[in-house]
């Protein structure tokens, strides 16, 4: 019996012996009967005396409550906002933890606001499949055995299985100096190394440099090797301030392969790092493209930058 249950029914005993108080002390068997809302009032002074009393002994009765249906998940780190799920990338073999560390779980993942799979008997630091490579938004629940309510619940984005050692990108984390290498400029910015995403390492921010017409562009590129009709697949963190258009785009022989979906970049500031990912296919024939991170100020006047880190632009195989 469960604790709510057990301080219900007490409860309910103080209310049901409190409505029968005026019958049972009644002072001569002709009195006349207690009015009904006579009995409420005094039913309703026992069920919140029975309740006061329920509360702190139903404990007593019960035992302690199951530390486990309090457990909070502590890895992979997610979101309990759907919304905010693609910040939280993960792969999709991921090792699940939770607090306390000793509690035996039933952990099921749900994708496309469906049911997509169940492991029963897990153990806290367990490796767990979620869905195939680049299956997006991903709710992850965790449930105590025998119990019809989840204990926690986290949202966090299965991303493409992108490895820094296949990146075509040269120095795509920033973590040396650019000078020298294969990453361009155009002459209208000025580019510095900042901390990167989570603070870690590296990353690069550039902006335009003084009065710059609205119509200017600043642009951050590199030339990289590609397979014709090849499918590749981009990932990195992003922040921009002030911007008006901002486009991370694949172009070859002055051919734009299409650039990734940027419709929430427009006309605005993101202060915070946040993870993009798209698909790109190398048109026929092609050998050779340049990968482009270009964009132009909001409002004239105004400081703008954007800033990248972790980019990664790899085959998808």
């Amino acid at each position: 019996m469960s604790e709510p249950i057990l301080v219900a029914l007490i409860g309910a005993l103080g209310a049901a012996i409190a409505a029968l108080i005026p019958i049972i002390f009644k002072k001569t068997p002709k009195e006349t009967p207690p009015k009904k809302i006579a009995i409420f009032g005094w039913g309703l002074i026992g069920l919140v005396i029975g309740g006061i009393i329920g509360i702190p002994i139903a404990p007593l009765i019960l035992g302690p409550p199951d530390p486990c249906l309090l457990a909070k998940i502590e890895s992979p780190a997610g979101t309990h906002s759907k919304l905010d799920a693609v910040a939280f990338p993960v792969p999709n073999n991921v090792k699940i933890s939770w607090v306390p560390s000793s509690c035996v779980m039933t952990v099921q993942y749900f994708q496309d606001q469906k049911l997509a799979g169940t492991y029963k008997n897990v153990v806290s630091g367990t490796e767990i499949k979620i869905g195939a490579p680049n299956s997006g938004e991903t709710e992850i629940m965790i449930w105590r055995e025998g119990h019809n309510k989840s204990v926690d619940n986290i949202w966090v984005w299965v991303k493409s299985e992108l490895r820094s050692d296949n990146n075509l990108l040269e120095n795509g984390n920033f973590e040396t100096d650019i000078s020298g290498g294969k990453w361009k400029w155009s002459d209208n910015i000025r580019v510095s190394r900042v901390a990167g995403n989570n603070d870690q390492g590296q990353g690069l921010c550039f902006s335009l440099r003084g009065v710059q017409k609205k119509e200017d562009w600043g642009i951050l590129s590199q030339e990289i090797s590609v397979e014709s009709g090849q499918v590749y697949r981009f990932s990195g963190m992003l922040k921009w301030d002030n911007v008006k258009q901002f486009h991370i785009k694949m172009e070859s022989n002055k051919v734009d392969w299409g650039p990734i979906p940027d419709e929430d970049w427009r006309n605005g500031t993101s202060r915070e790092w946040v993870r993009r990912e798209s698909e790109f296919k190398a048109p026929l024939n092609a050998t050779s493209a340049k990968f482009v991170v270009l964009y132009k100020r909001d409002r004239e006047g105004r400081p703008s930058s954007v800033c990248v880190d972790e980019l990664v632009f790899a085959a998808q195989r």
